[in-house]
This record gives structure tokens, sequence and C-alpha cells, in this order.
């Protein structure tokens, strides 16, 4: 009898268990996309133009590099622009870094559209993008490569002034998925990095600081936008 009422409460309790972790990593990838988001704020301050990279600028704006050895230690990458505004040079050189900032807990990758008969499979050989890239979260390359808007034949970082889109409305970076589930791209070549509770949701950072968790459901960026005019 005593283990039928075990039984009965683990099946009442597991849901809620399942349920209150879930809120837990929604609740620190949007701690960690804010802290990177005021790192943003202040490079744009000091700066007056948009952090660039040379390789991948909208990921690699900031995050880690991980070393070598038996297990790879991530540390940040003190060639990306945002670092020293997220972290001290003494724990850079150190290489001390709360590796945590740059993953979202729930960074599962990026998985091609499955179908009932085709399951969704991994698009990048079972890494996350925090693995692959040093960062779960991707920036808006339309502010980092000013080619893509004809604003330059460059393609440079935008300035500050060159902005002129509602800030509030702007998306800056956040959880991949608003740039894949709003992709205008065949079916076969469409994937999914739907992490959060929800098809096509994830957390986004504007241009004026604000996180969000927004849903993309059908290809719509709904009332926010990428291009910066």
């Amino acid at each position: 009898m005593s283990i039928a009422i075990i039984a009965v409460l683990i099946s009442l309790l597991l849901p809620m268990l399942v349920q209150a972790r879930r809120h837990a990593a929604r609740t620190l990838c949007m701690n960690n996309v804010r802290q990177i988001g005021i790192g943003w704020q202040s490079f744009l301050g000091d700066e007056g133009t948009f952090p660039g990279a040379e390789v991948q600028p909208q990921w690699r704006y900031a995050g880690v590099r991980f070393l070598g050895g038996s297990v790879e230690r991530p540390v940040a990458d003190a060639s990306r622009p945002l670092t020293e505004y997220l972290h001290s040079s003494e724990s850079t050189t150190a290489g001390t870094v709360a590796a945590s900032l740059y993953r979202c807990p729930e960074d599962t990758g990026l998985a091609t559209i499955g179908t009932p008969d085709t399951p969704s499979m991994s698009a990048m050989h079972g890494k996350t993008c925090y693995q692959e890239f040093g960062n779960s979260y991707r920036a808006n390359e339309w502010l980092l490569d000013a080619s893509l808007s004809g604003i330059d034949k460059q393609p440079r970082p935008l300035r500050d002034a060159e902005v002129s889109a509602p800030p509030s409305r702007l998306i800056l970076f956040g959880d991949p998925v608003w740039y894949y589930a709003t992709r205008d791209v065949p079916p076969s070549e469409q994937l999914d990095a739907s992490w959060h509770s929800g098809t096509n949701a994830g957390h986004i950072v504007t241009l004026d600081g604000s996180v969000r968790h927004v849903s993309f459901l059908g290809g719509s960026l709904g009332d926010f936008t990428t291009a910066p005019r």
C-alpha cells in the first residue's frame, strides 16, 4: 500500500519538478542575455559603433574559447570586442570566467526540421552553439555588417548614428531562434533552434536594452525588426 502511495506522489510531483527545472533554465537564460546586453550598451556608449569581428561577428562579438586537455576548459576570449566590458582584465588573463554567462542551459544546437517520417536531426554533429561558437546567443548581423543593408560596401559594423529604427523594436541579439525561425528559405534548408518550451520561441534583447521572451510562430518577426533603418 505504501509503495502505491509513493508511486502516486512521484507521478504527481515529477511534472512539477520538470516544469520548475525548465522555468529555472529559462530564467537563467534571460539573466544571461540581460547581462550581455549591458555590455553591448557600454560598448556603444564608449565607441559609438557596434562591435565587429573578422570572422562570424554574429557569434563572436563576445564569448569564450576552449583550452585543450582531457577536459576542455572555457575561458573568456580576449580577442572578442565585448570581453573587456563583461570581464575584468585580470580575470581574462587568468583564464577565469563565469562560462555560463554565454551558455543557455537549454542550448541544444541547431537541428533540421523533422517530419513524422523523418525525425529532426542535429545540424552541428551533436554540438551545441556554445560548443561550436563559444556563445549560445546570436547577434543581428545587419548591425555588424554595413554591406548587408547597403549603407556601405565594406562589411564594417554600423555606427550608432547610422541606425534610425525604433530601439524598442530593433533586435540586437538573443537566442538564435529569432534568426532561424524567420528565414525565408525552402523547407529543406530550414533549421530549428527551439530550445525553450514552445516552438520557435526564445529570448531577445532589443537596442533599448529590453529583454523579452518572444514567439516567432509563422516565420514572422511580428512587432520587431532586424533592419537598422
